[in-house]
C-alpha cells in the first residue's frame, strides 16, 4: 500500500504525511523539503511571495522531472509502503488499488491561520497570490485545475475539507479508511494524545524518530537518486540547476 497526500496550500498536507509516516512506519517522501533544499541552494527565498517568484522559476523545469520520479515511485509494484507528500501525484496518476489518494482543502481563512502557527506568516499573507500561482501553474503546464473540486473528487480516493477539524479527528478518517480497505491498522490509536505531543514537541521531533529509523530520506539523497534514474533529464535543466545536481 502506498499514500498520497495533495491539498491547497496551509491545508496541513506535510504535518499529515508526517504523523502518518509516524503511527504506520512508512517511508516518507516529502516534496515540500526537495524544493526548500534547492531555494537554500540558490538562496531563493521560500515564503511569502519570494517563495511564488522561486516556485515559478523551479518548476517548469525541475518540477516535471521530480514529478516524473514520484510517478515512478508511484507505479511501480516494487515500491511499497510509501507515503508521498506531493501536490499533484494522484491528478497526475489517478484513482489505483494500490494508492490511498488524500486531498486535503479548508477555507482561505484557516489555511492563513495555519501557516501562521507554523512559522510561516509571510505565506498567510499572500495566501490568494499563492493560490493563483497553483492555479495558473500546474494549468499551464500538466492541464490540472488545481481548484476545482469536482476534478479533485474524480482524482482522489479520500478528499477531506478540514476547516473544522483537529488533526485528531483527521487522521480518525484516514485510519478508518485504510483499515477498512486495505486491513491495516496502526499500532497507535490515541490520536489525540498524538496531536498534544505533536504540538508540544513540534514537527522535528517527529522527523528525527523517523530519520532514527531510516524512514525520510533526505533531499540530497533524493536528489541524488534523481540524477540517477533521469540523467539526460537533469542534463537539459537550465545551468543554475545542473550547478546543484554537479554538487551532489
Amino acid at each position: 500500500m502506498k499514500i498520497t497526500v495533495s491539498g491547497w496550500p496551509g491545508a496541513g498536507s506535510s504535518t499529515l504525511t508526517l504523523l502518518l509516516a509516524f503511527i504506520y512506519e512508512f517511508e516518507l517522501y516529502q516534496g515540500g523539503g526537495v524544493f526548500r533544499y534547492l531555494f537554500e541552494k540558490l538562496d531563493l527565498g521560500e515564503f511569502g511571495l519570494e517563495r511564488i517568484q522561486a516556485q515559478e522559476m523551479i518548476q517548469p523545469t525541475f518540477g516535471k522531472i521530480y514529478d516524473q520520479y514520484i510517478d515512478s515511485l508511484l507505479t511501480n509494484a516494487n515500491f511499497q509502503n510509501l507515503i508521498i507528500e506531493s501536490d499533484i501525484a494522484s491528478f497526475r496518476i489517478g484513482k489505483r488499488a494500490d494508492v490511498v489518494s488524500i486531498f486535503l482543502k479548508a477555507d482561505i481563512n484557516t489555511r492563513i491561520s495555519r501557516t501562521q502557527v507554523d512559522g510561516r506568516p509571510a505565506d498567510g499573507e499572500v495566501m490568494k497570490e499563492i493560490d493563483l500561482s497553483h492555479e495558473n501553474e500546474y494549468k499551464k503546464l500538466h492541464n490540472i485545475n488545481f481548484y476545482n473540486e469536482e476534478e479533485i473528487d474524480k482524482k482522489h480516493r479520500l478528499v477531506i475539507d478540514n476547516s473544522d477539524l483537529t488533526i485528531a479527528e483527521e487522521m480518525e478518517k484516514i485510519v478508518e479508511f485504510v483499515s477498512r480497505e486495505y486491513r491495516i491498522v496502526p499500532q497507535i490509536d490515541d490520536f489525540a494524545a498524538l496531536e498534544n505531543e505533536f504540538w508540544s514537541k513540534g514537527k522535528n521531533y517527529f522527523k528525527e524518530v523517523l530519520a532514527q529509523k531510516n524512514l525520510i530520506p533526505k533531499p540530497d539523497t533524493i536528489l541524488k537518486d534523481i540524477k540517477n534514474k533521469f540523467r539526460k533529464d537533469v542534463e537539459s535543466l537550465p545551468e543554475f540547476l545542473q550547478e546543484v545536481f554537479s554538487k551532489l
